[in-house]
């Protein structure tokens, strides 16, 4: 267990832009900014050193591919809601799979990049595992709630990161995979209680399904495995805006009483 200071280059409470940046390339930013360093330099990440060393690379999140954190592994921009830096980014990148939501965010670009990846709307779409590198959007925006999710929601963390393992594992010098679980942070940014719970659940499944299917692959001893929050609360309090799920509470009088 190691601790980490996740505080920005202009801030003590960090954005998922500055953390995810400080996570794939070791260097602290501004709030907002992805891939670069506080002097909006672009800086290599942790991907780039891998595919120089030889290695695969992926990732995967729950949310659209082009959230701050995910986007900090292949993208540079001065702010995390620039758009058009992330496709001029994702247009050139060498990263071999990236797998989550954001259709609608990938539409502008999706004509170009399928001249050199294979662009899929669904994860049964991926057959075997394609010579060609692949880009998966299974949602128009972020992969649905755990809590939300109907039958027509095949895709999830768990599945996605395990074809992404799958296609990963056959590279001769090993690979970097970038799993996101990034719909707990939605959920506890809107006190959706249940929800954050359900989404650390397929969190933690998604760890422990990867250990096993290492482990079947006889990749386990020699893989490195951390698991982290990219920024995170010092607790939970009960706060205004308030999402009762739980039953936490009831009105009296048109105040708020603790059951």
């Amino acid at each position: 267990t190691a601790s980490v200071k996740t505080y920005a280059a202009d801030a003590i409470l960090t954005d998922s832009a500055a953390a995810g940046t400080a996570m794939a390339t070791g260097v602290k930013t501004k709030n907002g900014v992805i891939g670069k360093n506080a002097q909006l330099e672009n800086v290599q990440n942790i991907l780039d050193r891998a595919i120089k060393a030889g290695k695969k690379v992926g990732i995967v999140t729950s949310t659209h591919i082009f959230h701050a954190t995910p986007a900090s592994f292949f993208a540079h921009a001065v702010h995390r809601n620039n758009n058009e830096e992330m496709g001029r980014d994702i247009l050139k990148t060498k990263v071999d799979l990236i797998f989550g939501g954001g259709q609608k965010v990938l539409s502008p670009y999706r004509k170009a990049l399928e001249k050199n990846f294979l662009v899929v709307d669904e994860l049964s779409a991926i057959k075997g595992c394609p010579k060609k590198k692949v880009i998966g959007v299974f949602s128009k925006g972020h992969i649905p709630y755990v809590y939300n999710r109907t039958k027509k929601d095949t895709v999830n963390l768990k599945n996605m990161t395990k074809k992404a393992i799958e296609c990963l594992a056959d590279a001769p010098k090993g690979f970097v995979l970038m799993v996101e679980g990034g719909r707990i942070d939605h959920a506890l940014h809107k006190r959706k209680i249940v929800h954050a719970l359900f989404e650390a659940k397929e969190f933690d499944d998604t760890i422990g399904n990867s250990i096993k299917q290492l482990k079947d692959l006889g990749l386990l001893k020699d893989t490195l495995i951390l698991s982290t929050a990219d920024h995170d609360t010092g607790g939970l309090s009960v706060n205004y805006p308030l999402s009762d799920d739980l039953g936490l509470f009831h009105k009296e009088k048109g105040k708020l009483v603790i059951n």
